[in-house]
């Protein structure tokens, strides 16, 4: 469901451009221009016109979810603001509630007390970390603050054509994983 890559990424430079999706006020991605492609070093160069950078802002928890138009993503944390990412799984035998949100596709919300816990990591900046977002997932602050508040930021590199089992051969071939 996620795995840390070997390597580090560092985004020394980039410049959010134009609002492609968000949801519920709290995430929301944009295009994003970046002087140097070296976020694109790790994906094989046969393989890349299949994937889109974007940054990803986060201003608030993010619940349960799985993500819509998207199979996996690789995220660079440029500020990763001590968050938590954890992942579900479904119960065997029992159903969940399934919810929608403005914008969502084929992603889904989903009631965190209804799912099985997997796991869970904490980024440090730099670090690149690829995700099954077809998973559930959520994210939130690990601050120890009375309300602690959400600012996190990463690079996403996203593919709609490739699941997470599959760009973990191109991390494999590139040497980062």
């Amino acid at each position: 469901m996620f795995i840390k890559l070997n390597k580090n990424i560092h985004v020394s430079e980039y410049t959010p451009e134009t609002s492609v999706i968000s949801y519920v006020g709290k995430i929301e991605y944009l295009t994003v221009s970046i002087p140097s492609d070296d976020v694109l070093l790790m994906i094989p160069e046969r393989y890349r016109d299949k994937f889109v950078v974007l940054v990803m802002e986060l201003t608030g928890p993010i619940g349960s979810h799985t993500d819509s138009g998207i199979l996996s993503t690789i995220n660079i944390y440029v500020e990763p603001d001590n968050c938590i990412t954890k992942f579900y799984d479904f119960p065997k035998d029992t159903e969940v509630d399934i919810m929608q949100v403005k914008n969502q596709t084929n992603g889904k919300v989903f009631k965190t007390n209804q799912l099985v816990y997997y796991g869970s990591f904490v980024a440090n900046k730099d670090e690149a970390w690829l995700l099954d977002v077809t998973k559930p997932h959520s994210v939130h602050s690990n601050k120890e603050e009375p309300s602690p508040s959400v600012n996190r930021t990463a690079i996403a590199v996203q593919s709609k054509h490739y699941s997470y089992e599959e760009v973990q051969e191109m991390l494999k071939e590139t040497g980062y994983l």
